[in-house]
């Protein structure tokens, strides 16, 4: 019973922060930043104005909460899906994927766009490196680039890319394939839609045998590979 007690207003403490979040979200994506009041997230919560800046400074700090935990959703997807792939297109495709769904499925997510390219600091890039949104989109696409550079490791990508070049390239791409997806209403069609987007962007970087290294060459080196794991095998029951 004391327990119960002890712990209940823990509780409505963090309900009270997660209504607001949600609320901040719902309407950020409705109405846009600069429309939505912290008194219409007020209301919209449940609580007092009041209650939203014991929490949130300003309307700034809010924002960057709602977009942190969708970062941490996104990166934490990432992490943990990767780790059911052992080919790097695999990875890049569930990668792409995840990406999408994750935006799409939080669209007030598209706020970092008009947080970065429409905030009204117009120095903003001058000290990009410096801000909240900067160190969170690099703790989530440095996934992407641990995956890349594996890939280079095991010989499956060239290792002569433009790593930034690349990330850009896949982020840029997913995110007018986000767009289209929700504006057409294709959104169960993501896998497929997905696929076309990666399909060029891998045939660009992947490590291709020469046409003298054909399908007869790559069966052959399999069979090789097939006798010495068979003669390893004999070995170490030798042992």
């Amino acid at each position: 019973m004391n327990n119960i007690t002890k712990s209940a207003p823990r509780y409505r403490v963090e309900q009270k922060e997660q209504d607001i979040l949600k609320s901040a979200s719902e309407l950020f994506a409705e109405l846009g930043f600069n429309a939505t009041s912290t008194k219409k997230i007020a209301q919209n919560a449940g609580v007092s104005e009041g209650t939203v800046f014991n929490y949130f400074a300003t309307k700034n700090d809010l924002l960057i909460a709602v977009i942190s935990e969708m970062y941490a959703k996104l990166t934490e997807d990432a992490e943990s899906g990767i780790s059911k792939y052992s080919h790097t297109i695999e990875r890049i495709q569930f990668l792409a994927e995840n990406h999408v769904r994750g935006t799409a499925g939080n669209k007030a997510l598209l706020l970092r766009l008009i947080y970065v390219y429409m905030n009204t600091d117009l120095h903003i890039f001058e000290h990009l490196e410096t801000t909240a949104l900067y160190k969170l989109n690099h703790e989530y696409t440095k996934i992407f680039d641990g995956v890349i550079l594996e890939g280079v490791r095991h010989q499956e990508i060239r290792d002569d890319i433009n790593l930034s070049a690349i990330r850009d390239l896949f982020f840029g791409g997913l995110e007018y394939a986000m767009r289209t997806l929700m504006l057409k209403n294709k959104m169960g069609n993501i896998e497929k839609y997905v696929s076309d987007v990666v399909e060029p962007l891998w045939d660009s970087i992947q490590i291709k045998l020469s046409q003298s290294e054909g399908p007869e060459f790559k069966d052959k080196l399999d069979d090789v590979l097939k006798r010495l794991e068979s003669v390893t095998d004999k070995l170490n029951q030798r042992d």
